[in-house]
């Protein structure tokens, strides 16, 4: 086969996002739905489709001892304190610069690269937005693989494309299989798809697409998104850089939310051709970054620039991570699900265990994938990797429930 193909009604899946898990449409959703107002038959059907917004399946979550965000740790705190005392008041009493163009060279230089290669964003989610509405029409088809981020199929389909899935079996840890990799060419070779959305690290499964098939997928032509939102780190994204340099069809996003632990920054980037980066900074609305924001993020390309701010030092979670597979792998009727390369695990249960009621019963907020694309009615779990203090308190928690259901 090559792959499944997913109209609006895709969405109605609920997808991997950085929460729990979604609410069902309320009462505000459905009067959306029957609005009589003259709006376009692409949002109209894009109403009818949504499957609600995303929130947490609590009303206390702070309650939890919390490992359902993907949020990275920031250990750079303390400067991050200083820098927000530093804010001056015409960060707020006046207009952000539009043109970012200090952040700019800074993240340039950072990267390695020339700013004309550089765009940013108000996160990669109004990133992918944007890629989507400038790459994709009505009728046009998108490829991405399931499972993976929710955000590449609702953009799309947003733009008015089909989406083409790639399915990454369960059986093989979500692995690149030689299967998989056929269904994805082959699905490369339809004069209709236009675009191909690609993470790598994949979310949830945290496993990266081999290089070989990288390149395979780049010399089809098509518009390659290759997200790299899951691995911020230095070398990786200088690598990544790369590929645009000699190929115009490819575009790496990434930004601050995973690897320096600043979600709230709201802080994405872009890399790609000249043209192209020069078409999503003029698309994009002219203040949709705050100006603490962009005094924020100069102070934050200054201090990697200057390494003051080191990778070296925020590397911890890799090692928690190998520590949490560890101490996983001991444990009875609980096991890992993907062989994950970055800070989330994604674990499965014996059938007899409800591992996400098991762990909300101890006061343990996890990401319930049960309703995701590709994984639906698995009964998979995923976990961001912590504090070492909170991982400990998790293993002891899942070693109570593999020991006692």
């Amino acid at each position: 086969m090559g792959g499944r193909t997913v109209m609006q009604q895709s969405v109605k899946l609920f997808q991997v996002g950085s929460t729990p898990a979604p609410r069902t449409v309320d009462v505000g959703e459905e009067s959306m739905k029957n609005i009589k107002l003259p709006i376009s038959t692409n949002v109209r059907r894009w109403l009818d489709s949504r499957g609600g917004d995303y929130t947490h399946q609590v009303n206390n979550p702070d309650d939890f001892l919390r490992f359902d965000l993907t949020e990275g740790i920031c250990w750079f705190q303390d400067k991050v304190q200083d820098w927000m005392k530093e804010i001056p008041i015409s960060s707020v009493i006046h207009y952000p610069n539009s043109s970012r163009f200090d952040q700019q060279e800074l993240l340039a230089e950072w990267l390695q690269i020339r700013p004309e290669h550089v765009a940013i964003g108000n996160g990669s989610d109004e990133l992918i937005d944007i890629l989507a509405q400038l790459f994709l029409e009505p009728g046009d088809e998108a490829v991405t693989v399931a499972p993976s981020f929710f955000r590449f199929t609702e953009a799309s389909v947003k733009a008015g494309a089909v989406v083409r899935q790639v399915m990454l079996s369960s059986d093989n840890k979500f692995e690149w299989t030689p299967d998989a990799i056929t269904n994805l060419l082959k699905n490369l070779h339809r004069k209709s798809v236009k675009v191909v959305w690609l993470a790598s690290p994949n979310n949830p499964t945290g496993v990266n697409i081999p290089n070989k098939v990288l390149k395979k997928v780049i010399s089809s032509g098509k518009i390659i998104i290759l997200d790299k939102v899951l691995n911020g780190f230095t070398k990786e994204l200088r690598e990544s850089a790369k590929l645009v340099f000699n190929h115009d069809n490819v575009i790496v996003l990434s930004g601050f939310s995973k690897t320096y632990g600043l979600p709230g920054l709201r802080l994405g980037f872009a890399i790609s051709s000249p043209e192209i980066s020069e078409v999503i900074r003029t698309w994009r609305l002219p203040f949709s970054s705050p100006a603490i924001t962009l005094f924020l993020m100069e102070r934050l390309m200054r201090s990697l620039v200057d390494q003051s701010i080191r990778i070296p030092d925020g590397d911890g979670f890799l090692q928690q991570r190998l520590w949490l597979e560890k101490e996983i792998r001991k444990i009875p009727d609980i096991s890992l699900a993907s062989n994950s390369k970055t800070n989330l695990l994604l674990l499965k249960s014996k059938p007899k265990i409800k591992l996400f009621e098991e762990l909300m019963k101890r006061k343990v907020l996890a990401t319930n994938m049960d309703d995701v694309e590709g994984i639906s009615g698995m009964g998979l779990v995923r976990i961001a990797v912590r504090t070492q203090g909170e991982n400990t308190q998790l293993i002891k928690v899942l070693k109570d429930i593999g020991g006692s259901v």
